[in-house]
């Protein structure tokens, strides 16, 4: 029986960014009969232990490193139902789901990897390309909560989201 985890947050509205700020947060694991999980597609549950943060599922850590625009077409072609790279902004509010004080403004102080299956040790790309850099776009720290950017010519871990 696979497991999905489930992150409730209770939220508030920030006015930076539109950045949900979550006041406080409890992880439950859910069977495969939780309906949610039934959405989902068997490529999608493949990868392993889910999880939800504010209305995202998001995968388990796909078993291939990928440049950042094959990231992009493996979350979309070969994950496929409606699943996609995560968002700088994602990010932002996974960060501070899992204790980063004020992930927008570069405070990482509280935040927790081990809180959620292959978070530590890995950078996973999001689908945000960098305004200003060609060539650029962002990416998260597994093991520290941050977001910054990379080169898109990089291999990188990958989550995906629906």
């Amino acid at each position: 029986m696979k497991n999905l985890i489930i992150i409730l947050l209770t939220l508030s509205f920030s006015l930076v960014q539109n950045i949900p700020a979550f006041a406080a947060f409890s992880i439950y694991s859910v069977s495969d009969s939780h309906p949610r999980y039934q959405q989902l597609s068997p490529a999608f549950i493949g990868l392993g232990s889910a999880f939800e943060v504010g209305g995202l599922i998001w995968s388990g850590v796909a078993p291939d490193h990928l440049r950042h625009w094959e990231a992009i077409k493996y979350c979309r072609d070969v994950i496929g139902g409606g699943a996609r790279l995560p968002t700088q902004r994602d990010y932002l509010m996974l960060s501070h789901a899992l204790g980063s004080r004020d992930p927008i403004h570069d405070d990482y102080e509280g935040y927790s990897s081990g809180t959620l299956p292959e978070m530590t040790k890995k950078v996973f790309w999001s689908a945000t390309a960098h305004p200003d850099i060609q060539g650029g776009a962002f990416h998260f720290n597994g093991s520290t909560g941050s977001v910054s950017r990379g080169s898109i010519g990089f291999k990188r871990s990958i989550r995906c989201v629906r």
